[in-house]
């Protein structure tokens, strides 16, 4: 019998006059034993739990893209996007950094922010596309000609 025990799982330490025994060895592995199947429950539960969690944060996919504006704008020339599935937000950027737009799905009017002045767009949206139209020039519609601009789109993980 073991004259000492560990603090935490008790687990035998013997002395050099104790008489050591197998029941004593089997004791502390059934311990061990326990201590790690509960370990790995826990941790088993816990990135169930979650998984369960970041299934639920609405995670998307970022898809990019860049293009050079022709300088059309208006009602009857709208900049239009075609996008791989639907959107949930489209972020248009001048890449000169005098403008942005940022476009949540479904909203009818976008707002050209820039440097001096801010214009809104009309917008039209599909499943998988939005046009801007703006009747107060191709700056305001992110289609000046010869700017470079960037659009990033956020697209839901399920789509």
């Amino acid at each position: 019998m073991p004259t000492n025990q560990t603090p935490n799982y008790k687990l035998n330490q013997w002395e050099k006059s104790d008489k050591v025994q197998m029941e004593d060895f089997n004791a502390d592995n059934a311990k061990i034993d326990a201590a790690i199947k509960a370990e790995a429950d826990a941790r088993t539960s816990a990135v169930a739990a979650l998984a369960a969690t970041v299934a639920q944060c609405g995670n998307c996919k970022i898809w990019t893209t860049t293009y050079t504006g022709d300088g059309t704008y208006g009602r009857n020339n709208p900049k239009t996007f075609t996008l791989p599935s639907k959107p949930v937000v489209v972020m248009v950027f001048a890449l000169d950094y005098t403008s942005c737009m940022l476009l949540p799905y479904g909203c009818q009017r976008g707002t050209t922010v820039g440097q001096a002045v801010d214009h809104t767009c009309e917008l039209t949206w599909t499943s998988n596309s939005v046009s801007l139209a703006s009747i107060q020039g191709a700056h305001h519609q992110m289609n000046a000609e010869n700017n470079s601009y960037m659009l990033a789109v956020l697209i839901a993980s399920d789509a």
